[in-house]
């Protein structure tokens, strides 16, 4: 019989950190998610219904450490909205996945070059992810 070894490493999503946010006052860090992870939210998030809102706070104590999962939990015991749990998690995969981030508005504009224009096609605007916590469908939408 073939035998498949399991601790091999970490199979972590390629270039992702830890991500620092804040909820309320609390600032939490969010240790970057493994393949398996966000296989596992993905595939049980799009059961719907109660699946949807397990597979998103099963993917968020997984991403947080104790101390900090039960600050989450505090906050939805006084009344959070589920939603911005949500809002979260798609932040953070965002952040994870490298999704380009608008430019800051202070940034100056760039210089037009006198060189020669490119000749590559250009690349398809920002796609953006979301779970649907009524139906547990998720949703893409093509930026631009």
């Amino acid at each position: 019989m073939r035998e498949f070894a399991t601790a091999i490493g970490r199979a972590g999503v390629a270039h992702a950190e830890d991500v620092q946010f804040k909820l309320g006052e609390d600032v939490l860090t969010a240790k970057a998610p493994t393949v398996g992870q966000l296989g596992l939210f993905f595939q049980n998030g799009r059961e719907g219904g109660f699946r949807t809102v397990e597979s998103l706070f099963c993917f968020m104590s997984d991403i947080l450490d104790d101390a900090d999962w039960r600050k989450v939990e505090n906050h939805l015991r006084d009344g959070l909205d589920i939603a911005v749990i949500n809002d979260i998690a798609v932040y953070l995969i965002g952040e994870w996945s490298g999704r380009p981030t608008p430019p800051s508005s202070d940034s100056s504009p760039t210089q037009n070059g006198t060189g020669r224009k490119s000749t590559g096609k250009r690349r398809a605007a920002g796609r953006t992810t979301s779970l649907s916590l009524s139906t547990g469908s998720a949703t893409s939408s093509n930026g631009g």
